[in-house]
């Protein structure tokens, strides 16, 4: 997880990088509402989300100098495949069905307005 979703950006974005500073180009980067809201099932994903957000941070201070635009476009929640796919299975047989937690998930999660990310949109 962190191999792709961190590690990679960061590489690309290095191999690219005089590139960007010579044109002041945009690094435009995907996160996540996972960032924000941990689910069941997607810890790992979550914490690469959450370093994602954080390295987007640090990075657009550091290109800022070089005139290099830094710029994290965030996903609300949605209905997710993988999600679905559980949706009927059991935990355990005195679990709760997988349904009703990713149901309680969907109805407790912010709306866009109120959304921490939304704060600091710059596109």
């Amino acid at each position: 997880m962190f191999e792709v979703n961190v590690w990679g950006r960061a590489r690309v974005t290095q191999a690219f990088a005089s590139l960007l500073m010579s044109a002041k180009g945009k690094i435009i980067n995907i996160g996540s509402i996972a960032a924000y809201y941990p689910s069941v099932w997607q810890g790992m994903y979550g914490a690469s989300c959450a370093a994602v957000h954080q390295w987007n941070d640090v990075l657009r201070i550091e290109m800022e100098p070089f005139h290099v635009t830094v710029i994290l476009v965030s996903s609300q929640l949605t209905h997710l495949f993988m999600l679905s796919l559980m949706e009927n299975r059991l935990l355990q047989e005195q679990s709760k069905p997988i349904s009703s937690i990713t149901y309680q998930l969907r109805k407790s999660a912010m709306t866009p307005s109120t959304h921490p990310a939304n704060k600091e949109l710059s596109c």
